[in-house]
């Protein structure tokens, strides 16, 4: 069975994205990874990481894309994550940003996908996911789930009933990415683990289940760029929505964080 990792890049050298780091991981687990760029990108990130992928074997795609990432085209994000999705050759995808990181066995990521084949009502999965906060030990206290497992069939884009009257998607509802059908309905999806209490977890995860890492607020500074880009974004592309990323450091560093006690990620 193949299994591809898709993504999306652009500004890797300004936001100060690990694109090695990503790169590392994803291919512990993955045949191929699939990468979407677009044209408007100024930092080179393609050249990058196809250098990268080459110095160290990997099976990377590149895809260029023209989708405008400034706002005037409200869908851009969601359509740029579905042109990496739709290049993808494997029979099992995954769905990570440069940002994720992932813990899982090979043998339990095929075991999914069997089980998906048996399951044809079920179109993805729902993985818990830990927001590293400050550290790699330390984390916000209550794990999230986000469907970045499914078979073949998927499409990313504006879920339809997140679209307002006035054609923009509205930012509580779609953030243009979501797992959808052709036709722009939310495809069934499951959890992998309905009690995500940390004891729990440490189980899930020795057991060789998917878990992936939020590594984007372990540098306080470099979080703070990239939501201060994501708020103008969305502000932009949903035609004046209110969002909630943050606007200073000191807004950042005061969230309460517990210690996780989870096994981190493997690296090549």
């Amino acid at each position: 069975m193949k299994i591809s990792t898709y993504s999306t890049a652009w500004s890797v050298v300004s936001k100060s994205f690990d694109y090695k780091g990503a790169l590392d991981n994803w291919f512990t687990f993955s045949d191929e990874v699939s990468i979407a760029v677009p044209n408007s990108d100024t930092d080179d990130s393609a050249a990058l990481i196809a250098a990268y992928a080459k110095e160290r074997g990997y099976n990377v795609v590149i895809t260029r894309t023209d989708f405008a990432l400034d706002g005037s085209d409200p869908f851009a994000y969601g359509k740029t994550e579905n042109a990496a999705l739709q290049v993808c050759t494997g029979e099992l995808l995954c769905q990570q940003n440069l940002d994720e990181r992932m813990v899982v066995s090979r043998n339990r990521l095929e075991e999914l996908h069997q089980w998906l084949q048996s399951h044809p009502q079920v179109k993805a999965f729902w993985v818990p996911t830990i927001d590293l906060y400050g550290s790699r030990e330390r984390c916000l206290p209550q794990p999230n789930k986000k469907w970045y497992i499914h078979g073949r069939g998927v499409y990313r884009g504006a879920w339809r009933g997140g679209i307002k009257a006035d054609g923009f998607p509205d930012y509580n509802k779609t953030s243009t990415d979501e797992a959808i059908t052709e036709n722009g309905d939310l495809v069934s999806a499951v959890p992998l683990t309905y009690d995500m209490s940390f004891p729990v977890l440490k189980t899930y995860v020795d057991l060789g289940f998917p878990l992936v890492f939020h590594v984007g607020y372990l540098s306080f500074g470099e979080r703070l760029d990239r939501s201060l880009w994501w708020r103008e974004y969305w502000e932009r592309a949903t035609s004046g929505d209110k969002n909630s990323h943050p606007t200073s450091v000191e807004e950042i560093a005061a969230r309460e964080t517990v210690e996780h006690g989870l096994p981190l990620w493997p690296t090549k």
